[in-house]
């Protein structure tokens, strides 16, 4: 499913020994996903061009996300993987 984040490894899907949670999407609009602020996050860009909280991004690079309410999107199209961590 295209402009939103699906699950693809942890509690469901591939189990992991950790306390963690793994998400990706492809996304060809502007998104806003909310997270948990009690958690950290790690955004990985696998493709594309766009900007991730206002900051600017291109294919490879990465984010360290903490104390963020939400993730907000802005691209044409990039594809993204989201680590979800305690």
């Amino acid at each position: 499913v295209p402009n939103t984040f699906t699950h693809i490894a942890g509690t469901n899907g591939i189990r992991l020994k950790q306390d963690a949670e793994v998400y990706a999407g492809i996304f060809t609009e502007s998104f806003t996903y909310s997270i948990n602020t009690n958690r950290r996050h790690y955004a990985y860009i696998v493709r594309g061009n766009g900007t991730l909280n206002g900051i600017e991004y291109s294919e490879g690079d990465g984010f360290a996300i903490e104390q963020e309410p939400n993730l907000s999107i802005i691209t044409e199209e990039s594809e993204l993987i989201l680590f979800d961590l305690r």
